[in-house]
């Protein structure tokens, strides 16, 4: 087992690290080396008379640019990503269709997970966002779910009188391939199915999801949540379609 994460390539560290540390030990060495040259003026400025021999110029410049290089800013340009899941739905009644066409029959799925999560950078570069996957708890027993291609249109059940439709067009997925700049935030929804939990488990109200994506470097991201309802959203969310009809 490596301890060493995948997105830690040697081309990541020639290109990020190895560089960032070469332009840090320039800048130093600039400082270190102005600043004691303005310290030798200062003083034969103030004390003409002064013997400057005494002021060593190999110490000094040795602790001037120890200073410059601790303190230097780090140049490294990488993603940094926060994501949070704003609301989650699971079992119940969630049928979808593939096209537009009014007259297409309904499609049921087995044990659904439906979800709306959104994605900030704050960090200094852009990245894309893939590899997403989703775990379930379910009384300490960790089942991994199977990510679905959104349909054209979603319809889950709110409430007694509500259903919510939302659109394919508005994958996470999808819209996460286009980078993601520093200070962005995109908001999708993503579809898992779980064959292997039974109904019954997924009647429960205290399940726990993970969901898990990386960015452009492999670096792996996580989001816990603690579930305690099994409700649709009923809330308005900005950043993706929602449209509400009576049943």
């Amino acid at each position: 087992m490596s301890f060493i994460p995948d997105w830690l390539t040697i081309d990541f560290v020639a290109q990020n690290i190895a560089w960032d540390i070469f332009k840090k030990v320039i800048f130093a060495a600039i400082t270190a080396f102005l600043a004691t040259r303005t310290m030798k003026s200062v003083i034969t400025i103030v004390k003409p008379k002064a013997n400057i021999q005494d002021l060593h110029a190999v110490p000094v410049f040795g602790l001037l640019f120890f200073l410059s290089l601790l303190l230097g800013q780090s140049t490294i340009n990488l993603p940094s990503l926060e994501g949070g899941i704003i609301e989650i739905a699971w079992g119940g009644n969630v049928t979808a269709k593939s096209d537009s066409n009014q007259t297409q029959q309904e499609i049921p799925f087995k044990n659904p997970v439906l979800l709306v999560a959104s994605i900030k950078n704050r960090g200094s570069m852009a990245s894309v966002v893939d590899s997403y996957s989703l775990d379930a708890n379910i009384d300490g027993q960790i089942f991994n779910g199977k990510l679905l291609m959104m349909p054209n249109t979603m319809t889950i059940d709110v409430n007694e009188k509500q259903k919510l439709t939302l659109f394919g067009s508005d994958a996470l997925y999808d819209k996460t391939r286009t980078p993601i700049y520093p200070g962005s935030m995109i908001t999708g929804v993503l579809l898992f199915s779980f064959d292997d939990v039974s109904a019954l488990s997924f009647k429960r109200n205290d399940i726990s999801f993970t969901l898990k994506y990386k960015d452009i470097n492999g670096k792996e991201n996580a989001i816990s949540y603690k579930a305690n309802h099994r409700g649709g959203i009923a809330n308005y969310i900005p950043g993706i379609r929602q449209a509400y009809s009576s049943k």
